[in-house]
């Protein structure tokens, strides 16, 4: 059997960061800006390689919280 995996490099992509810590099991992100981030797109919550990073995909958002489609499953430092 052979498993391919595609790791596409992120240095290029855009980033905010979190205002205040996330709790696992909240579908609220409250970040620093969201104006680059659309709706239906899957974001990177935490650092590429790292445990506890998880792919979450975005329903709404405002210029400072970015709501999710479904709960993260752990919690983020800010």
């Amino acid at each position: 059997m052979k498993i391919v995996v595609y790791n596409p490099d992120l240095d290029d992509d855009e980033r905010t960061f979190l205002s205040r810590r996330l709790a696992a099991g909240v579908t609220q992100l409250h970040v620093k800006n969201s104006d680059r981030f659309q709706v239906g797109q899957r974001i990177l919550v935490g650092e590429m390689s790292r445990e506890r990073t998880e792919i979450l995909e975005v329903a709404s958002k405002t210029p400072t919280t970015i709501t999710l489609d479904s709960a993260s499953i752990f919690p983020h430092d800010a």
